[in-house]
């Protein structure tokens, strides 16, 4: 039995109409919860609803930064004259430092992108321009040809170092994002395969998915560089809302938080989505006390799709609300996750699904507190029980503390395990009959 959600008005922050009828009614933190709920939750049968408008965490600007991607002439940063590179922008608002604003359009490909050591400095808002999603990304400039690789029927080449893989935009799935071709070993296989590539050095050989002559300008199949993306640090009280960007690739993250000691700082997401990252976990999310995000996607990330760290001790309090992670852990091994908080980092999940992971679809790990409301998590890829969980607690030498109300899991080897240590409470989920571990303890009881 498969329980994976259709995301619709029914799961998250489009539930409306009916959502609102009798039976509704305003969930408590359960006794003996030792986090706190971020904000007033709404519960009908199975569904939770966050009451709270993630939008009011903007910040109010004192500068606002126009950037376009396909701008030609003088940049001033104006609506007329917009920067067409982040770089720029970014710079202009570190040498301003006040609160500012982005507002942004287009893709901007890693030439016009920074690395990690152009972080934004003072607080600031990023938006969409025009409405529509815009575009980081670690691919390199459009418009690359290719040559025919003698000897071989299907195999186009170029040279680029520190590729990572191909990706072609003549193929889009249902949230945007080019697909990206399998990589093989030697020519031949790749000659034998459409949508396929060969890295071989600073050489990259390429079948396309059709027999398009990848000769031509821009062929539509990019190279994704292994290179750093968008990054910042919070300290003192610096804090960032992010709203409809897309990120593809990065070695660093698809976003990077790293916030500095003692901060009091604050990060918003809010229909975010991230693919195809290499290196490290997805979103890395690190010593930030305040993060929350709304409509988070991860994807194919090396790692762990959403990692958080509270590597400082300075308390952090997290929320995931209709967020999905999919797919990652493209390293393998059990160890990558969809979702992993660690440390004293506490958490509320509601909604949302965590599904088709290299490991575990849901890991605590630490001394944090978990709420998960709503939410579905199915699938692992992981070949045996030891990472093939959908909701899992602990590591054996910690102590986090999980709570499950409405929670739905299937086709993992193992549903819920509490390592030693930790504690889990479930209230009225649904899970097919794949095994339960309790080498903690694991407590059937009313939550909300």
């Amino acid at each position: 039995m498969n329980f994976e959600p259709t995301f619709s008005s029914a799961f998250g922050l489009g539930i409306k109409g009916s959502f609102f009828l009798d039976n509704t009614f305003l969930v408590s933190a359960p006794v003996g919860y030792g986090g706190t709920l971020p904000f007033p939750i709404l519960k009908n049968a199975s569904f939770f609803k966050a009451a709270f408008d993630i939008t009011s965490r903007k910040i109010t600007p004192t500068n606002t930064y126009y950037l376009d991607a396909d701008y030609v002439g003088t940049e001033t940063g104006s609506e007329s004259q917009p920067f067409n590179d982040l770089k720029s922008a970014v710079d202009a608002a570190n040498a301003a430092g006040d609160p500012c604003e982005f507002r942004v359009r287009g893709k901007f490909n890693r030439l016009r992108s920074f690395g990690a050591s152009n972080r934004i400095v003072p607080s600031f808002n990023m938006l969409s321009w025009d409405g529509d999603k815009y575009v980081f990304s670690a691919e390199d400039a459009d418009g690359q040809t290719y040559t025919k690789t003698s000897g071989h029927t299907n195999v186009y080449q170029r040279s680029r170092s520190v590729t990572d893989y191909a990706i072609d935009y003549s193929s889009l799935d249902a949230k945007g994002f080019p697909t990206m071709y399998e990589k093989l070993t030697g020519i031949a296989a790749v000659d034998a395969q459409a949508g396929s590539v060969f890295i071989s050095g600073s050489t990259v050989y390429i079948h396309a998915l059709d027999s398009r002559d990848m000769a031509a300008s821009d062929s539509g199949i990019h190279l994704v560089l292994k290179v750093n993306g968008l990054s910042f640090r919070p300290d003192a009280s610096q804090q960032a809302y992010i709203e409809d960007l897309q990120v593809i690739g990065h070695q660093s993250g698809f976003i990077e938080i790293n916030g500095a000691a003692a901060n009091t700082g604050k990060v918003t997401y809010n229909r975010v989505q991230g693919k195809y990252g290499s290196v490290t976990n997805g979103f890395v999310m690190n010593d930030v006390p305040d993060i929350m995000s709304f409509d988070l996607y991860a994807g194919y990330a090396w790692r762990d799709g959403i990692n958080y760290h509270d590597n400082d001790g300075i308390g952090m309090n997290v929320v995931e609300v209709d967020c999905e992670s999919e797919y990652n852990g493209r390293e393998g091994g059990d160890s990558q996750n969809g979702s992993s908080i660690h440390e004293d980092v506490n958490i509320t999940r509601l909604s949302g699904a965590y599904h088709h992971n290299a490991g575990r679809n849901i890991h605590d790990i630490g001394t944090g507190v978990s709420m998960n409301c709503g939410v579905a998590a199915y699938a692992s890829q992981a070949p045996t029980s030891a990472g093939s969980v959908n909701f899992c607690s602990g590591t054996g030498s910690d102590s986090p503390t999980m709570y499950l109300s409405e929670c739905r899991g299937s086709d993992s080897i193992v549903n819920v395990k509490a390592a030693t240590g930790s504690t889990i409470y479930i209230d009225n989920s649904l899970f097919n009959d794949a095994t339960n571990v309790a080498d903690g303890t694991i407590t059937e009881t009313r939550i909300f």
